[in-house]
C-alpha cells in the first residue's frame, strides 16, 4: 500500500454522512460546501475537501517523509468507521467504557491536527521568540535563561538549543505540530471523558459540520479565553445531519442520554458550528437554506 501524499483531517467515513441525498449512497458521494468569506455554494466530492499534502509527513533534512502519524490516524479511523453508522443514526450505549474512548480519542484527533492549529504553532513559535528576543542577553547574546518548565517538566534552555528553535521554519515547525499532536490527544480525550455526555436528536438532516469539526464554547466567558478545562466549558462534535453529541459539565444533570431537537433550536446549534469553521461550511443541505434558517435564528435573538 502506498503512503498517503494526500492527507484528510477530516476523515472521508465521516464526510459521508454528510452527503446530498442525491449521492449519499453513490460511490462518489458529493457534500454542499460554502466558504467563509468567498464564492458560491458548491457541490464537492468528500475525497477533494478537508485535505493537504503532506499535512503529517513533514520532510526531514534528507528531503523522506515520515508517515507514521498518518498511520496511527488511518488505525483509529478504520476502527472507529465501523461503529459510525450506529453512532450517526441509531441510539448506542454512550455509557460504554469502550465506545467513549473511541469518541474521544478521534474527537481529541480533530481538535488538533486541522491546518489552522498547524498555523497556531508558527503564531506561537514567532510569539515566543519575539519574547525571548527582549530578555537579558548572555555575552553570545543569547537569551539569558537556565531552563524553562513545560507540562512540569524542566528543560535546558541552551544556545544551541534556543537557536535550533529560533530559526525553525517549514519543516521544521511543521514537525513541531506533529509532535504537539502526539503528546496532546491523550490528555484532551481524558478531559473529555470526564464531562456529561449527551445526544441531541433531529427527525430531519439539519445539522452542519465544518472544516473545523469539533466546537468548544462557553457561555460565561464568551468574550473573554477558555479552554476544555475551564469550568462550564461545553463541546460540541456533529456526529452527523441527525445527530448532535454534546459534553458538558452539568454533572447534576443525566448522562448518556438522547434528547429530542426542540423545534427549530437546530438554527443556534448551527450559528455555534459556523462560527467555529476556519474555510468552510460542510452540509448535506443546500447552504443558503442553512444560512437563512440562521440569520432568522439571529435576527429572533436580537428582537
Amino acid at each position: 500500500m502506498n503512503d498517503p501524499v494526500k492527507q484528510h483531517w477530516v476523515p472521508r467515513f465521516y464526510l459521508k454522512y454528510f452527503a446530498t441525498p442525491e449521492t449519499v449512497n453513490t460511490p462518489k458521494p458529493r457534500v454542499w460546501i460554502f466558504h467563509r468569506h468567498d464564492g458560491d455554494p458548491v457541490l464537492a466530492g468528500v475525497n477533494d475537501i478537508c485535505a493537504q499534502n503532506h499535512l503529517y509527513s513533514p520532510a526531514d533534512i534528507d528531503g523522506k517523509h515520515s508517515f507514521e502519524m498518518e498511520s496511527r490516524f488511518a488505525q483509529a479511523e478504520a476502527l472507529l468507521s465501523r461503529i459510525w453508522p450506529q453512532l450517526a443514526t441509531g441510539f448506542v450505549d454512550l455509557s460504554s467504557p469502550s465506545l467513549r474512548k473511541g469518541i474521544a480519542l478521534l474527537t481529541s484527533i480533530m481538535l488538533v491536527r486541522t491546518p489552522a492549529m498547524l498555523e497556531q504553532t508558527k503564531k506561537i513559535h514567532d510569539e515566543l521568540v519575539s519574547f525571548y528576543e527582549t530578555l537579558p542577553k548572555d555575552s553570545l547574546e543569547n537569551p539569558r535563561i537556565g531552563e524553562i518548565v513545560f507540562r512540569g517538566r524542566a528543560m535546558s534552555f541552551g544556545a544551541t538549543s534556543y537557536n535550533t528553535y529560533k530559526s525553525a521554519s517549514g519543516n521544521e515547525l511543521q514537525r513541531i505540530f506533529v509532535d504537539h499532536i502526539k503528546y496532546s490527544v491523550g490528555e484532551i480525550a481524558t478531559v473529555l471523558l470526564e464531562k456529561r455526555w449527551s445526544v441531541i436528536v433531529a427527525d430531519e438532516p439539519v445539522f452542519i459540520t465544518t472544516d473545523n469539526p469539533v466546537t468548544y464554547t462557553n457561555s460565561d466567558l464568551a468574550k473573554g479565553t477558555f479552554g476544555l478545562k475551564t469550568k462550564h466549558t461545553v463541546v460540541l462534535f456533529t456526529l452527523s445531519p441527525t445527530r448532535l453529541l454534546t459534553m458538558d459539565d452539568m454533572r447534576n444533570e443525566p448522562s448518556c442520554q438522547y434528547y429530542p431537537l426542540a423545534a427549530n433550536n437546530e438554527r443556534f446549534f448551527n450559528i455555534l458550528l459556523w462560527q467555529n469553521a476556519d474555510r468552510y461550511m460542510i452540509s448535506s443541505r443546500h447552504p443558503d437554506i442553512v444560512c437563512q434558517e440562521m440569520i432568522t435564528a439571529a435576527d429572533s435573538i436580537r428582537e
